[in-house]
């Protein structure tokens, strides 16, 4: 049975991939397990101190620079109705 339908000892990483899997486009999706598994394989992409938090912050300040950017705006136009009983409908 292939990792990815396990349910019993799922790893952190089987987190990722899934919500990756639900998020990303495919194309999306094959370039972060590439690099993941670059990454499995020892290339280091420039953070030569495994144990630096250096990472973890530049990944942090990316996503504050970048999150919500490609979202669709709601317009600022948006109205509440409120239901009134007696209406056409009734």
């Amino acid at each position: 049975m292939s990792k990815g339908k396990k349910t019993d000892g799922i790893t952190e990483l089987t987190k990722v991939l899934i919500v990756l899997s639900l998020k990303l486009s495919k194309a999306e999706y094959n370039r972060a397990i590439s690099t993941i598994y670059a990454t499995l394989n020892g290339v280091s992409y420039g953070y030569d101190d495994a144990l630096s938090p250096k990472f973890l912050n530049d990944a942090r300040d990316i996503r504050e620079l970048h999150a919500g950017k490609n979202m669709k705006k709601l317009p600022n136009n948006i109205l509440n109705f409120k239901l009134v009983k007696g209406g056409k409908s009734e």
